[in-house]
């Protein structure tokens, strides 16, 4: 699961239009990241689910990385006047230890929130 920080001040500060300009970049972060067979699609308002079929953890903080690595290049490049930032929360399901698909996406969105937290306050999207 994966939120875009400070989303609302994008739309606030710089209008609807480059709120949906944000959210587009966003996916093609997430496609430059994943492979094709890896599933993306927005969750809520500027929340996203990717599904990576691997129960390997090592795989995903890879995938994550990768994520961050195409995050910054994307900032560096960028002509806007905000920068995009990401909070990422994940897990590994698996239904045979008794996870259900409600337990499972509130460990991810706990991991999420812990690390949107420390950044919440910071006004990182807005320069």
């Amino acid at each position: 699961m994966l939120d875009i920080d400070n989303f609302k001040s994008i739309n606030n500060n710089f209008g609807h239009f480059e709120g949906d300009t944000a959210l587009i970049n966003a996916v093609k972060i997430l496609r430059s990241s994943l492979e094709p067979t890896n599933f993306i699609a927005r969750y809520g308002g500027d929340e996203f689910c990717v599904i990576i079929n691997s129960g390997d953890l090592e795989k995903i903080k890879s995938v994550i990385s990768k994520i961050n690595e195409n995050l910054m290049m994307f900032n560096t490049k960028n002509d806007k006047l905000y920068k995009l930032n990401f909070s990422i929360g994940y897990a590994i399901y698996n239904h045979s230890i008794g996870n259900t698909p409600e337990s499972f996406l509130k460990v991810i969105d706990k991991k999420m929130y812990e690390q949107k937290l420390p950044k919440k306050n910071k006004s990182t999207s807005v320069e």
